[in-house]
């Protein structure tokens, strides 16, 4: 069953780039891979990238990724699939925190604010008008730190363990980054 959500980047004019995920946006899913493995501006920005999204995952090579261009494609190694890609996939949206909590049907809203840290809400707003009357205060008072989140469902072993996952990770990724850099230079 699917469980949409939003994963958006604060912009500095106030507004949100948005891209759609369609499953497991839960915090025990999309909550711990964004808090952990999309924890810098550059890994966000790639993800963010990449449009929306069938399912979340942890991308070590976005240069493979960039090379993709066949439809619903589904990259195990990655653990991260996608609509389609290249030129029909949905590129990230620009919106406002209203315009997002106005999409009734989004479950989970994770965004990266301007300081590096993730936020999550739950915010239901079944009605238009009671939406509208609240201030953009009254609006991010509904999200509330990830990472708190994460810490009430996770023991502190799993915390740990998930922090030396994520940072092998950015050592491979760090490592394939040089290597492209390398390939590319001869």
């Amino acid at each position: 069953m699917s469980c949409p959500s939003y994963i958006c980047k604060e912009l500095p004019n106030g507004r949100y780039k948005v891209i759609f995920c369609c499953e497991n946006s839960y915090i025990s899913h999309n909550g711990i891979i964004l808090n952990y493995f999309y924890n810098t501006e550059k890994k966000i920005n790639n993800l963010l990238s990449l449009g929306d999204l069938t399912n979340l995952g942890i991308v070590t090579d976005f240069h493979k990724i960039e090379m993709l261009d066949n439809y619903n494609t589904a990259l195990e190694s990655f653990h991260i699939s996608f609509f389609c890609r290249k030129g029909l996939a949905e590129k990230a949206s620009k919106l406002t925190l209203k315009n997002m909590l106005k999409n009734i049907w989004i479950k989970y809203f994770y965004i990266y604010d301007k300081n590096g840290k993730w936020w999550v809400s739950t915010a239901f707003f079944p009605n238009a008008k009671q939406l509208d009357l609240l201030s953009k205060d009254d609006l991010k008072s509904t999200f509330i730190p990830l990472e708190d989140v994460i810490k009430k469902e996770l023991t502190k072993e799993e915390q740990d363990n998930l922090e030396k996952i994520a940072k092998d990770l950015t050592t491979k990724e760090q490592n394939q980054t040089k290597k492209h850099n390398l390939d590319e230079e001869m």
